[in-house]
């Protein structure tokens, strides 16, 4: 049981926020272990995905290695991206951002401190988003509606391959390597399962 989570920095009112981060991380363990062919279940990947925005929303912080969790999640500029768009979404009833400059417009009303515990420099937002691995401005499928047990869905892009593959990340802390038909299959938006309608594919 995490014990020791502290309300003191949190916005007035986000009692329930804590609450949700307390039981969600306690489930942390069971979802290295819960595993279907391979690959973790999709609800435990809710609970990652709700959990980590509930601690970059509230602040919250306990017992577990949030730390080390958000690094692991957020290694590369396409996964912050993503990491942003998707608190973008919780914070919006679940819809993301309409387009770029929304996006950063929103992620410099965050804290500093909470920007860089996903790795992103407060003063260059912007800047992150234009240099993907491969040093292109990465691309984003924009509006995207997802609901809490929806499947992953595909949400930033790099714009190149390097070696062959294609850095994709999705909703759901989801994060894959592809190859080319498999990149235009996500980006035209086909590889969507069982979500909410969709948006536009944008740059």
């Amino acid at each position: 049981m995490i014990t020791g989570i502290q309300q003191n920095s949190a916005p007035h009112g986000a009692e329930f926020f804590f609450r949700m981060c307390e039981r969600m991380l306690t489930q942390t363990a069971a979802i290295r272990r819960k595993k279907d062919g391979g690959k973790v279940d999709i609800r435990h990947k809710l609970i990652l995905v709700v959990a980590a925005c509930l601690l970059l929303i509230t602040g919250c912080s306990g017992d577990v290695d949030t730390d080390g969790m958000f690094a692991d999640a957020n290694s590369t500029n396409v996964q912050r991206a993503a990491t942003l768009y998707t608190v973008y979404q919780a914070k919006h009833n679940w819809t993301g951002p309409e387009s770029r400059e929304a996006l950063v417009e929103w992620a410099k009303t965050l804290p500093a401190n909470q920007l860089e515990r996903i790795g992103v420099d407060p003063n260059a937002i912007a800047e992150m988003l234009d240099q993907g691995t491969d040093g292109q401005p990465l691309k984003f499928r924009w509006g995207i509606v997802t609901k809490p047990r929806d499947p992953p869905v595909p949400i930033v892009f790099e714009s190149s391959a390097i070696e062959g593959k294609f850095k994709v990340a999705f909703t759901g802390y989801v994060f894959k390597e592809v190859e080319q038909a498999e990149y235009d299959r996500l980006w035209s938006g086909e590889g969507d399962e069982q979500a909410a309608p969709q948006g536009r594919p944008g740059s």
